[in-house]
């Protein structure tokens, strides 16, 4: 895949990032410090880009993700989604950046009300923000692209497989039209074979164009195959970011190497 130019405004621009936690307190009569969870974290995610999150658990890939997704504000620096801090905006253009960014789960079956279903389930955002239109045909339309036959409209979601269920989310993830996707560990809670779907499925809508992805996972074939370029995490910092490709081929910082080595066998 060719590099995305960078010659306009990034989708996402964050600029020395922070977040920080209150940890618990070491005694009765301890006090409690703080955890940099993210650490001066500086990224910018381009218009239509593919990219990969990397690192292992703890590192700050999903309090990444919560902050560009709108779920967390960071305890320092900045955080813009085409050229404006959310935050700081008002109720209809919030309500704007709520819709442009979607948000998929890694365990589907928590993302499903098992009352309620799948169909009733992706008309519920288009309902949130308004949409107007056919929203049946909008809901069947996200069904086909995600490669799930339009029977799954009237089923339960204990009627899916793990694999039909994600599918199914990702398809109420797109059914209102986001520019950008974040997807934590879509793929870690199935079965390999399943897993391998799933991850040619966001490679075809990163191809699609028009849609920006962002990947995470602690494993780096789970998502070398789909992204563009990679920001490896380490501490809640970006030890190394770039190219997928020249990653792979040489990557610089101990824990880029160490996520290399551990997949040698795939690549």
């Amino acid at each position: 895949m060719e590099p995305v130019s960078t010659t306009h405004a990034p989708l996402v621009s964050c600029e020395n990032l922070s977040v920080s936690y209150r940890s618990p307190r070491t005694g009765l009569l301890g006090k409690g410090g703080r955890f940099l969870a993210l650490d001066g974290v500086t990224l910018r995610i381009e218009n239509g880009e593919s990219l990969g999150i990397v690192g292992s658990s703890g590192a700050g890939k999903t309090t990444f993700a919560k902050v560009i997704s709108g779920q967390l504000r960071p305890s320092a620096g900045t955080f813009e989604f085409k050229g404006t801090d959310p935050s700081l905006s008002g109720k209809a253009s919030r309500g704007d950046f709520q819709r442009a960014v979607q948000y998929v789960f890694q365990n589907p079956k928590s993302s499903f009300d098992p009352r309620i279903k799948i169909g009733n389930a992706l008309i519920e955002p288009l309902l949130s923000f308004n949409i107007e239109g056919d929203h049946v045909e909008m809901v069947m339309t996200a069904l086909g692209t995600v490669g799930l036959d339009k029977g799954i409209y009237s089923r339960y979601p204990h009627e899916l497989s793990g694999g039909q269920l994600q599918r199914a989310a990702i398809a109420r993830a797109l059914v209102v039209k986001p520019r950008l996707l974040i997807a934590d560990e879509p793929a870690s809670s199935l079965d390999v074979s399943i897993r391998a779907q799933i991850l040619n499925l966001f490679r075809e809508l990163g191809n699609s164009g028009g849609l920006t992805l962002v990947l995470i996972a602690h494993d780096l074939a789970a998502v070398a195959y789909t992204a563009q370029r990679l920001a490896v995490f380490e501490s809640g910092r970006i030890v190394e970011s770039g190219l997928t490709l020249e990653i792979l081929k040489n990557p610089q910082s101990d824990e880029a190497k160490r996520l290399v080595s551990a997949n040698l066998a795939i690549f």
